[in-house]
């Protein structure tokens, strides 16, 4: 169920946060009936095992497999279904989720569980001191057990540094399926989004940016996963929404 982590607690203060955390996992998910089952395993291990209230949300968005049957036919005491009609992209589907969501903390957990979740555990001392963590394998820490294939490290290496040219979010790995936000500056964040596909990851944090949210780029173990739903003409398109980016930006369409 994912590596078991030793954690050194920097304060007792770390105590008190924990006996009053709540937290909001938002799984947005297309067509993940296959993949879903082993995630939602692990989700439930987690919130069995930790001492602060989880609640689980799978935001169905628009599958054609079956994908909310999986999920309400499983045994998952502590997740919840949203639907969306139609297909309409992940970051609508987190949109939808986080709305629903009555947590303090809001993690954002792509279907395919490359991050395990014991990872939070050597996050939650820096909750103190931030607005949002950022899961990132590029960063000091960071252990990737599956590496992706060379073509895509040199296209994520060059989507860095277009980001960071077009839209002034310096981050190193934006795109990374584990990400964890105050509830009260996601929500502001997520009803300011335009994009709903390839680029809501560099809007988000944009946003989040505007807001004033302090945020930290944090170590993560990761593995790529086979049948990713990533594919090469998606860099394209992340490239036309990042322009969309800079033009919303230009033309004060975000506030």
């Amino acid at each position: 169920m994912g590596r078991e982590v030793n954690v050194v607690w920097p304060s007792q203060s770390i105590y008190t946060i924990l006996s009053t955390m709540n937290l909001t996992i938002v799984v947005p998910a297309y067509n993940e009936a296959k993949r879903l089952p082993a995630t939602l395993a692990q989700l439930e291990w987690y919130a069995r095992r930790v001492q602060f209230a989880i609640q689980i949300i799978v935001v169905d968005d628009g599958s054609v497999d079956g994908t909310k049957q999986v999920v309400e036919q499983g045994k998952y005491p502590h997740v919840q279904v949203v639907s969306l009609e139609k297909n309409a992209g992940k970051f609508a589907a987190f949109r939808a989720g986080v709305l629903q969501a009555n947590s303090d903390w809001i993690l954002l957990y792509d279907a395919d569980g490359a991050t395990p979740i014991t990872v939070l555990d050597q996050w939650l001392p820096e909750l103190e001191q931030y607005d949002g963590l950022l899961g990132s394998r590029q960063v000091a820490g960071a252990h990737i057990t599956v590496q992706q294939s060379f073509p895509r490290q040199v296209l994520g290496r060059t989507s860095y540094r277009v980001i960071r040219l077009l839209t002034g979010v310096t981050y190193r790995d934006t795109q990374c399926g584990f990400k964890l936000f105050r509830t009260n500056l996601v929500k502001k964040a997520v009803q300011q989004m335009r994009l709903t596909r390839f680029a809501g990851d560099v809007e988000l944090i944009y946003l989040l940016q505007l807001l004033g949210a302090r945020l930290k780029e944090m170590p993560v173990e990761w593995h790529d996963v086979p049948n990713s739903k990533v594919k090469l003409g998606d860099y394209f398109n992340s490239f036309v929404d990042i322009m969309r980016i800079r033009h919303n930006r230009k033309h004060g369409q975000y506030h």
